[in-house]
């Protein structure tokens, strides 16, 4: 599983390293809420797997990932005040 983690990663990197710098993602913010409006459950679900494998799996970028989906899905919570 580990390899296959590493192997992901590196593949990830090699392909698409230029454009996850938080510079390009900001860039490309109001595409992002599009699809996110079309396709919730799939952002959401995504997002969630992706959460849980890198803080599951003790793999290095999870505060950064933390602060990204924090700011992308802001604070979502409904009060009843």
């Amino acid at each position: 599983v580990l390899l296959l983690v590493i192997g992901a990663a590196v593949f990830g990197y090699a392909n698409y390293g230029d454009s996850l710098t938080l510079e390009t993602i900001a860039g490309k913010e109001a595409e992002l809420r599009n699809l996110q409006a079309k396709n919730p459950i799939l952002v959401y679900g995504l997002a969630f797997v992706i959460y849980v494998a890198v803080t599951g799996l003790s793999l290095p970028g999870a505060v950064p990932l933390t602060l990204v989906f924090g700011w992308f899905f802001g604070l979502c919570v409904e009060s009843s005040w």
